[in-house]
């Protein structure tokens, strides 16, 4: 192991610590177990028919908590990929549960690109359902790939820090950061597309107590955030990416 990667894995395993410590992050954790919880109950339930959905939905929720994992460490650059996967995952599941024709499509996927499944063709088929948070929802997944999910200026210059020493000008490239107003982006990210992943599955298995929650617990996390982080928030805005208000 080299002394920049054991550097690299000693400030992250620090930088969890101190998150977990620190009253306004540790707070969040509460959000994170509930979600957590409420996931594995509604995809441990015992399946008729196609398993698929469930299936997807179960690697979307591994998938999330280790984008909450390292949201929780003051780690950046992972969590908005992260976040559009654990997305794709709800919205794949949504699609693959319309037909078996689609399952087919996901099982054992076409050669032609054009005929595959596709996260965009979930928002459509959400749309196509009048769901009112599909926009928001649509909005959300292309900033994941503006923050990060594609190697964007966006998401590289929220680690950047410049510094002035002697009349010369440096930039250094934070992999890891202590909790400040700055780590509560990528944390906020993470916990909100775990509730948007679970709306759209509550949608496609037709549960209306899962979705009541999913939307209740929304609220809940927005109220938190605005309350507690308020100033750091609305900074944020500024960079594009808070989660939809409603």
């Amino acid at each position: 192991m080299s002394n920049q990667l054991f550097g690299f894995l000693n400030a992250s395993n620090n930088s969890y610590k101190q998150h977990m410590e620190s009253p306004g992050h540790s707070a969040l954790v509460l959000f994170a177990i509930e979600i957590s919880e409420k996931w594995h109950e509604v995809v441990s339930r015992p399946g008729i028919g196609n398993p698929a959905p469930s299936i997807l939905m179960s690697s979307g929720l591994c998938n999330w908590m280790a984008c909450v994992q390292l949201s929780l460490s003051g780690e950046f650059f992972p969590v908005p990929p992260l976040c559009r996967s654990t997305i794709e995952s709800a919205l794949y599941a949504h699609v693959v549960a319309q037909s078996d024709e689609n399952f087919a499509r996901w099982s054992a996927p076409p050669k032609d690109h054009r005929h595959k499944i596709t996260a965009k063709e979930g928002i459509r088929a959400l749309r196509a359902l009048s769901w009112p948070d599909v926009d928001e929802l649509e909005k959300e997944y292309e900033e994941f790939i503006a923050f990060g999910a594609h190697p964007n200026r966006k998401g590289i210059a929220r680690q950047l820090s410049i510094q002035e020493n002697s009349g010369v000008t440096g930039m250094e490239l934070s992999a890891v950061q202590p909790p400040s107003g700055k780590t509560v982006l990528p944390i906020a990210m993470a916990l909100s597309c775990g509730i948007r992943a679970c709306q759209i599955y509550a949608i496609t298995i037709g549960d209306v107590e899962y979705s009541a929650w999913a939307s209740g617990i929304r609220a809940r996390l927005l109220k938190h955030l605005d309350d507690t982080f308020n100033s750091a928030m609305r900074g944020e805005a500024n960079s594009g990416w808070v989660p939809a208000k409603r």
